[in-house]
């Protein structure tokens, strides 16, 4: 008789803690929507337009991207883009930006184009040269490809370029000036 008592026992403390807690009260269906998962919100780009003037940088950004994003321009010569989006333009034209993760590609069309307020003058022009082209306030010149400006049109590193424009320092969108002829 013993036996059979533990043996009953064991049964009815196996039964019990295979059940679940929840599935006597009806509390089951609540548990249930309360584990759902949040669908996956969408990857996207920042920007599905871009437009920049020469010597501008813009960082474009693929949101709800976790993991590794690979950035290519399909014309380096318009616009590069780094390893971390950040876009920089080279000379006026048309790009596009691709960011590849996950197997898919998101596109920006990037479109640069040359400072609106700025003369564009060829190397073989010549400039006064004077002292007043030397003022750090007044008329500054730059390349599209170059990181700085220029007080001075004869300046030594800025005689090899063919294209150079002239305006403010605000209008080149270069942050500091030559450091051989300023």
């Amino acid at each position: 008789m013993k036996n059979i008592l533990k043996k009953l026992m064991i049964a009815s403390l196996v039964l019990t803690l295979a059940l679940p807690v929840g599935s006597w009260s009806g509390a089951n269906a609540e548990a249930a929507e309360v584990t759902q998962t949040q669908p996956a919100k969408p990857v996207k780009l920042s920007k599905k337009v871009l437009k920049l003037k020469v010597g501008q940088k813009k960082k474009l950004v693929l949101k709800n991207a976790a993991g590794k994003v690979t950035w290519k321009s399909k014309n380096s010569s318009v616009a590069k883009v780094g390893r971390k989006g950040v876009v920089r333009a080279k000379k006026s034209g048309k790009t596009t930006i691709i960011a590849r993760f996950g197997g898919k590609k998101y596109k920006c069309k990037v479109t640069v184009t040359a400072p609106a307020s700025s003369s564009r003058s060829s190397s073989g022009s010549s400039s006064s040269g004077s002292s007043s082209d030397t003022s750090k306030t007044g008329t500054v010149y730059w390349t599209p490809g170059g990181s700085v400006y220029h007080y001075s049109r004869s300046c030594p590193t800025l005689s090899r370029s063919r294209i150079v424009y002239s305006g403010t320092p605000s209008e080149s969108g270069k942050s500091r000036g030559c450091k051989v002829c300023g």
